[in-house]
C-alpha cells in the first residue's frame, strides 16, 4: 500500500508491503512513490476481491511466486 503520511507537517507518501510491513523512504508525491517502488523490484498486483492494489518487497515477492521446481515436485 501507499500511505498518505504527513511529516514535519508536509504531506508525503510512504511505500509499505502489503505482507511484511516493510517500508521504503517517504515520497513527496504519489507517483514519486510508485516509481521508487519499481527501481526497487517491488510487485504489484490487484486483489480479485476487493479490487484494491496489493504491493510486495522483493522479498515477499519470491515468497509468494513459487519457483519452478515446485511445478514438477512429486514427478520421476
Amino acid at each position: 500500500m501507499i500511505k498518505r503520511i504527513r511529516e514535519y507537517g508536509e504531506r508525503k507518501y510512504l511505500p509499505v508491503c502489503d505482507r511484511c510491513g516493510a517500508t521504503l523512504a517517504s515520497e513527496w508525491d504519489f507517483e514519486y512513490a510508485v516509481d521508487a517502488m519499481h527501481e526497487k523490484s517491488w510487485s504489484f498486483r490487484k486483489d480479485a476481491f476487493s479490487g484494491e492494489w496489493e504491493h510486495f518487497c522483493p522479498s515477499c515477492t519470491r515468497a509468494l511466486r513459487p519457483s519452478a521446481a515446485s511445478d514438477f515436485a512429486g514427478i520421476a
